[in-house]
């Protein structure tokens, strides 16, 4: 007699590859120097180096086999610094959606906001809303500390306006349908390290020349950072033990007073920018459309 089995599981459904995202840039003409600078001090500090120590924050502190276990690639570069608000998987008619629904955010508004949704009695009838101005500060896991791929710095913004604009922001792309559907809440943060990036390489020599500058992704690099380098997806399957350098970096400033110049919508995908003499010099993340914010 035939054997019966069981009503076969539907497959599993397939999460949509990731094309874009909408997200606030951290790189502006002035702040990119900050940030320059910080992330040059932290990659001197984690990447093997031949002195015995280096300041952090006006402290000297050693560096040590604990804290030299990040391969370089893992460490974002500057120009891809950004809080994303939320993902997007878009065709063309999709894309096009999206950037009207950008062009017609009520910025002015949605900055006049305070923490509960009420008009500042200060703010109300002027023409031009504050700053939003943050500092990038501290370093935080997204993960289990002795397991994870992902670290990041988080913004503060002492106005107490920066979280309720973004879910502004975020409300206003997912009540047309443009977002995927994530299933925790809108965490702001600025990765730093993403060890996606480093996936199936090998451990460099110390001695790292300039131009071992973060190179262009490959075509499965591309694939990882759409499915893998954004958001509560970002977890990639390569795992460090952050403990001593999440402590180290705990108080790490990486940038201050930085006001926030615009919100855009980026491909996923950041691409090389190459200076005059053919040398990788840093990789931005390509903008489709952008609407500023007060400065």
């Amino acid at each position: 007699m035939p054997r019966h089995r069981g009503p076969r599981k539907p497959p599993a459904s397939k999460k949509p590859p990731l094309t874009h995202f909408v997200c606030l840039p951290l790189v502006t003409k002035a702040s990119r120097s900050q940030l320059k600078d910080s992330v040059r001090k932290f990659t001197d500090l984690v990447i093997p180096k031949l002195q015995s120590s280096i300041s952090v924050n006006g402290a000297e502190a050693p560096v040590s086999s604990t804290t030299s276990t990040i391969h370089p690639k893992a460490i974002r570069p500057v120009g891809t610094l950004h809080c994303t608000l939320g993902v997007m998987s878009l065709n063309k008619l999709k894309l096009d959606e999206a950037v009207k629904c950008l062009q017609e955010l009520d910025i002015a508004s949605m900055l006049r906001k305070t923490n509960d949704n009420e008009a500042a009695p200060s703010d109300q009838g002027a023409s031009t809303p504050d700053p939003l101005k943050i500092d990038l500060k501290g370093l935080v896991s997204m993960h289990s500390i002795e397991s994870t791929s992902v670290l990041y710095a988080v913004p503060i913004d002492h106005s107490g306006r920066l979280q309720d604009f973004c879910l502004s922001i975020h409300a206003a792309f997912k009540e047309r349908g443009l977002l995927v559907e994530e299933d925790r809440p809108l965490k702001l943060h600025a990765t730093i390290v993403n060890t996606v990036y480093a996936k199936g390489r090998k451990r460099p020599s110390p001695k790292i020349s300039q131009s071992s500058q973060p190179e262009s992704s490959t075509a499965n690099e591309d694939r990882d950072d759409r499915s893998s380098g954004h958001g509560w997806r970002a977890n990639a399957t390569l795992k460090m033990d952050a403990t001593a350098m999440l402590e180290q970096f705990k108080d790490f400033t990486w940038a201050q007073e930085v006001a926030l110049d615009r919100v855009a919508i980026c491909e996923m995908g950041a691409k090389p920018i190459i200076d005059e003499c053919g040398r990788i010099i840093d990789e931005e993340y390509m903008q489709f459309a952008t609407v500023a914010l007060p400065t």
